[in-house]
């Protein structure tokens, strides 16, 4: 990998931990946990929505071979049940923490936000 490239690598996680950080302004414990579970959420929803976009380029390149084409949906098909679930747990408890209340939930913009993605 050219040295540019690694660079840059460097810099955007250096920059997305650092965002996480910041978002959780609360003790370091907590903010770890935070951290972990943005980080949980995101990744979670790339492997999910990266894999549909693929198989979506891949489907139609592979019908003349449905052996293949029928293994590697088997394949994906554990990875993106995987990611949901992981894409619902660590939401689910973001919007725990950071709602915080029934009441929250519904009446204030982050948690109606909250509710549209759910």
């Amino acid at each position: 990998m050219p040295t540019v490239v690694r660079t840059v690598a460097r810099a955007v996680v250096k920059s997305g931990i650092l965002l996480s950080l910041l978002a959780w302004v609360i003790p370091l414990a907590s903010a770890l946990f935070g951290v972990a579970l943005d980080w949980a959420h995101v990744l979670a929803a790339a492997v999910w929505v990266g894999g549909l976009a693929m198989m979506a380029l891949i489907a139609p390149l592979l019908r003349s071979q449905p052996s293949l084409l029928h293994a590697i949906v088997r394949r994906f098909t554990w990875l993106a049940g995987s990611a949901v679930i992981a894409l619902v747990a660590s939401g689910t408890v973001q919007a725990i923490f950071e709602v915080g209340s029934f009441d929250a939930l519904v009446n204030t913009a982050y948690g109606q936000g909250v509710l549209l993605k759910v």
